[in-house]
């Protein structure tokens, strides 16, 4: 058994009693059997010290007393800038651990109802704002009517529903639609000759480029 020596009376010993901090915990260290060390080692495995309840701050906040005190403590620091070297160790830590198989979401896709809550909450944004007088380039409403149309929010919502329906198949040939093979919403009646039927579902086909090429040239095919 490993023994140490006490610096509060210079032997080498193990006593319990002792005020020492080396004996102490040397004596603590003899006496745990190794089946308690290793119930304690699982039951801390996987857990985090610093997340939820076992966090020291947890339901905590600071005084204003102390947020005035760490304001002030940080007031005219600055980081000193990044040089080459940094960057590249930074640059050469992050490679291979967010794309690919070593992605946590890689061969994952968001449900439906998922994507239109992240768009519903972009809109809702100011910062993702992108038409009217908020937009950084606005130049007093020049755009016309038809431009408007073809860019608002209903026509998306629209265009998803078609392809939701068809499968995101072509309804002529039967491609599927991918990367390599794009698909488009078309309208069977025009979008400019029929206004009230512009946000209709049934008035929807998915199309590859192709095949909505043909119907662009030959309408009454």
């Amino acid at each position: 058994m490993r023994r140490t020596t006490c610096g509060r009376f210079g032997i080498g010993h193990r006593d319990k009693k002792c005020l020492d901090f080396r004996c102490r915990l040397d004596y603590n260290r003899g006496v745990r059997s190794k089946e308690w060390i290793e119930k304690q080692r699982l039951a801390q495995k996987g857990k985090s010290r610093n997340k939820g309840k076992a966090n020291y701050w947890y339901g905590r906040k600071h005084t204003p007393e102390e947020l005035e005190k760490m304001r002030l403590a940080h007031k005219g620091k600055k980081r000193p800038p990044r040089s080459k070297e940094w960057c590249q160790h930074i640059s050469e830590g992050k490679k291979g651990k967010t794309q690919g198989s070593d992605n946590h979401f890689f061969g994952k896709h968001h449900r439906e109802d998922t994507k239109m809550a992240i768009s519903e909450a972009h809109i809702a944004n100011p910062k993702f704002k992108r038409e009217g007088e908020e937009h950084w380039n606005w130049q007093g409403g020049i755009s016309c009517e038809n431009h408007k149309a073809r860019n608002c929010q209903e026509l998306k919502i629209w265009r998803r529903a078609v392809f939701q329906r068809d499968n995101w198949t072509c309804q002529e040939c039967g491609v599927r639609g991918c990367r390599k093979y794009p698909v488009n919403a078309h309208h069977i009646k025009s979008f400019a000759e029929y206004p009230e039927l512009r946000f209709e579902v049934s008035n929807g086909i998915t199309l590859c480029e192709d095949c909505h090429d043909l119907r662009q040239e030959m309408p009454n095919v």
